[in-house]
């Protein structure tokens, strides 16, 4: 019972409490927990009492992680820039989140085929999951020349002042998404396309601006 409740019994609630439960053991690397609820009824069948079981199992922690394969970027800068590192609680999930966000940092500095997959092992006792991240950085993308087309009424250098992207440099998922913004943010065209050309397989990319 509540200020906004009556307190009364609902099993779909109840079974949403039991996932709730479950939800908070996972977060703190219990990967195994378990959680029974019982139900008693009064004889008129006006109160029930809820019991709620748990069983814990053993909390799981991160006791190492280790990179392999990158040549880009130091391991400290790599373990600064994911959330399960050593002590911290085990959560599977977080493994490909992780991994995720190490591509997105490699990707930057010009490998856009990077692939980064996470390997975990478990020790005999489940209290421990060693994380190691297996990095395959593939070729490395620089920026092409940008071509732009369809610009009839807007002089060209008006466009390019809001380039972040540049001949030569290596290839910037972030920055070419960066100029797109800066584009549309003029207000000024009625579509704007984008096109990168020479993606597929290829040492460099060329965009083109279609207006």
């Amino acid at each position: 019972p509540g200020i906004l409740h009556d307190g009364a019994f609902s099993r779909d609630e109840l079974k949403e409490d039991e996932n709730a439960i479950l939800a908070l053991y996972y977060k703190e690397g219990h990967l195994n927990a378990q959680v029974d609820t019982k139900v008693d009824w009064s004889d008129d069948k006006t109160r029930v009492s809820v019991v709620v079981n748990i069983t814990e199992g053993v909390q799981t922690r991160v006791s190492s992680v280790d990179f392999q394969g990158n040549t880009l970027i130091a391991d400290e800068e790599a373990m600064g820039a994911i959330d399960l590192t050593p002590g911290e609680p085990f959560r599977q999930y977080m493994v490909e989140s992780d991994g995720n966000k190490l591509a997105a940092i490699i990707s930057e500095k010009g490998y856009p085929y990077v692939r980064v997959a996470g390997e975990v092992a478990f020790s005999d006792d489940d209290a421990k999951a060693q994380i190691a991240y297996q990095i395959d950085e593939s070729i490395y993308v620089e920026m092409g020349e940008v071509y732009i087309t369809g610009n009839f009424r807007t002089r060209e250098r008006v466009i390019r002042r809001e380039l972040e992207i540049h001949p030569g440099e290596p290839f910037s998922p972030e920055k070419l998404l960066q100029t797109q913004r800066n584009i549309r943010d003029l207000e000024i065209f009625e579509s704007v396309r984008f096109k990168a050309i020479g993606l597929k397989g290829e040492l460099k990319l060329y965009p083109l601006l279609d207006f």
